[in-house]
């Protein structure tokens, strides 16, 4: 249903109408503006649907490990990071126009469902070709509930909103391992 697409090159990126369609609805809805001129250029996940009238994505940055949050940093420091470096996801959009056909609940949460497991396909390839067993997430509270409710996303370590100090849930996503294993599983069946 969805077409993915990790897109680095900054090249690339300037080019690509979507990802600055994508990040203007980030800044306007989510208020999360992301400068696409960072020392590190951010990486993107884009998602369009066959039809084009539906489209996503999510906007990975690499961090230092001292600039995450401060509960979350002392569990990352436990697992392998290399160069005190990690990626953080702190956006996702979705969007689907309110003339998309679909008519009922039920073909709404299907087509929500194909986007977050196809995202986090593509962030589970995205960590094998930079070798990464994890992803940091930063996220606004209904976009947390939508990788939970259509996604079934299996986060190893949930800092929810109204425990966080900032308001976002803050997590730690795996790409590999048991619970990524599990995850698969669960989909399948």
């Amino acid at each position: 249903m969805f077409k993915f697409e990790i897109i680095e090159s900054t090249q690339r990126i300037f080019k690509n109408k979507l990802i600055k369609l994508i990040t203007e609805k980030m800044k306007f809805f989510q208020g999360i503006e992301i400068s696409l001129t960072h020392r590190i250029a951010p990486t993107f996940i884009i998602a369009e649907e066959r039809s084009k009238k539906n489209f996503g994505g999510a906007c990975l940055l690499k961090k230092k490990l001292t600039d995450i949050q401060e509960d979350l940093g002392e569990l990352v420091a436990t697992l392998t990071v290399h160069n005190n470096t990690v990626w953080e996801c702190s956006t996702i959009y979705f969007e689907t126009p309110s003339t998309h056909p679909l008519s009922n609940s039920s073909e709404a949460e299907t087509f929500s469902q194909n986007f977050y497991r196809g995202l986090y396909e593509e962030l589970v390839a995205f960590g094998a070709n930079k070798k990464v067993s994890f992803i940091i997430m930063k996220l606004l509270p209904d976009v947390y509930v939508s990788t939970k409710k259509f996604g079934l996303w299996p986060y190893v370590v949930e800092l929810k909103p109204q425990n966080s100090p900032d308001g976002l849930f803050h997590g730690i996503l795996p790409l590999t391992g048991s619970q990524y294993e599990s995850y698969q599983s669960t989909w399948n069946n």
